[in-house]
């Protein structure tokens, strides 16, 4: 058993590591969300009117992808914050993407930061903390997948994707039957995260050349 010394510098370890989190997911979301809605709103501007090039869209929905990969990582704790910052500039072009996705990311950014907040005061597990900030990240990577979607259901031609399982993840009973399975954007009526694993889903819809 622990000593009750001993068991104090244990919590006051662990404290600081959620500190450190709390204050590295603040400032991620000042850099990837330097723009509140209400700035935008703020504009004279209208764009209900405007439609981004098939080009644009295309390169949003990259960028997008690259994003969500990039918060997921630093969820599960594969890259570090410094890595996430780093990457978030140099590999997303943040630019391409729009207000729609900027709430997207600024909404989970914020979820990050409450779940790291509230094991910083002992009010959740480790386990519910690492679990419930994979969550959250999922919830960007589905918003990426249904982009990929909504996109390629513009182009004029017939655009395919296939359903591919992540290798190093725990899969759902229901994830497999889908593995490798082609059909045209149109005729994906769901997308990783509709199943029984939900924001946990790690799958991925994939662009390919046909059936």
């Amino acid at each position: 058993m622990r000593s009750a010394t001993r068991q104090l510098e244990l919590s006051v370890r662990v404290a600081a590591q959620y500190a450190r989190t709390f204050a590295a997911v603040q400032q991620v979301r000042r850099q990837l969300v330097p723009d509140t809605l209400d700035d935008l709103e703020a504009e004279d501007w209208e764009d209900d009117d405007w439609e981004p090039a098939p080009e644009e869209q295309r390169h949003r929905v990259a960028a997008l992808g690259r994003l969500a990969k990039l918060v997921d990582a630093f969820a599960v704790g594969s890259i570090r914050f410094a890595t996430l910052s780093r990457r978030a500039g140099t590999e997303t072009d943040l630019p391409a993407v729009t207000d729609a996705d900027t709430s997207a990311v600024g909404d989970v950014l914020d979820r990050m930061r409450d779940i790291a907040d509230q094991r910083r005061a002992g009010d959740i597990s480790a386990e519910q903390a690492a679990s419930w900030l994979r969550r959250a990240a999922g919830e960007l990577h589905q918003h990426w997948q249904q982009e990929q979607l909504v996109e390629a259901n513009d182009r004029p031609e017939a655009v395919y994707f296939a359903w591919r399982l992540d290798p190093a993840a725990q899969h759902c009973d229901e994830c497999p039957e889908y593995a490798d399975e082609v059909r045209r954007s149109e005729d994906w009526d769901i997308t990783p995260g509709d199943l029984a694993c939900g924001t946990s889903c790690r799958c991925e819809l994939e662009e390919v050349a046909g059936p």
